[in-house]
C-alpha cells in the first residue's frame, strides 16, 4: 500500500444568484470550525491518516455485505470536508458534512417537528423571496425515486430519506 498526501487548497467555492451558494472547507484548514492551532503538521496528517484507515475499515467491512445491507450512516463530523452552505434570499449560513455516501444533502428548517439544538439558526423559508416548493413533475422531485413522498392534492413534492443507522430526514424538497 502507498500513502500520497498533497496539500489541498484550504476552500473551494460555489456559488449562484439564486439564493444557494456552497463552500467546501477542508477539516484540517485554518478557516475550520474544527481546526485546532496547537497541532502540528505531521499532527494533522498523522489524524487524516488516522481518518482515512477508519473510512477503508469501514468499507472492507461492509463490502462483504449484499447490496440491500448497505447503509449511509450519520457520522458527525467524521469526514474529511465540510459545506459552509448559503440559502435562501437573504442568504443563511449552515455547516454540513460533505457526505460521499449519500446522495442528499439536507437541512434542518422550519417548522421542524424533531429538530436537534444548531448554530447559526434554522432556514425559515418564510423569510427567503427564492425558496419555492417543487411539483411532484419536476425533475428534481422524479430524481428522487424511490425516496420521493408526493402530496398529490397539494402537487407538492417531498421525500423521506432513510440511513444504516435508524435515522431519518424528510420534508419537502
Amino acid at each position: 500500500m502507498s500513502l500520497a498526501m498533497i496539500r489541498l487548497q484550504n476552500m473551494i467555492q460555489f456559488d449562484t444568484d439564486i439564493g444557494f451558494s456552497v463552500d467546501l472547507i477542508q477539516r484540517d484548514s485554518p478557516i475550520s470550525p474544527f481546526y485546532n492551532p496547537s497541532e502540528t503538521y505531521i499532527d494533522r496528517m498523522h489524524n487524516a491518516f488516522h481518518r482515512s484507515i477508519s473510512r477503508i475499515n469501514h468499507f472492507k467491512t461492509s463490502s462483504s455485505a449484499s447490496t440491500k445491507a448497505l447503509q449511509s450512516p450519520m457520522v458527525p463530523s467524521g469526514g474529511e470536508y465540510f459545506m459552509e452552505i448559503s440559502i435562501g434570499t437573504p442568504k443563511i449560513k449552515v455547516l454540513g458534512n460533505a457526505d460521499t455516501g449519500s446522495d442528499l444533502t439536507w437541512i434542518m428548517c422550519k417548522p421542524c417537528k424533531k429538530c436537534f439544538k444548531q448554530k447559526p439558526q434554522l432556514f425559515d423559508p418564510k423569510n427567503s423571496s427564492t425558496y419555492k416548493l417543487l411539483p411532484c413533475e419536476s425533475p428534481y422531485c422524479i430524481s428522487l425515486m424511490k425516496d420521493k413522498r408526493c402530496d398529490v392534492k397539494r402537487n407538492v413534492c417531498g421525500y423521506k430519506y432513510l440511513y444504516g443507522d435508524g435515522s431519518f430526514s424528510e420534508g419537502n424538497r
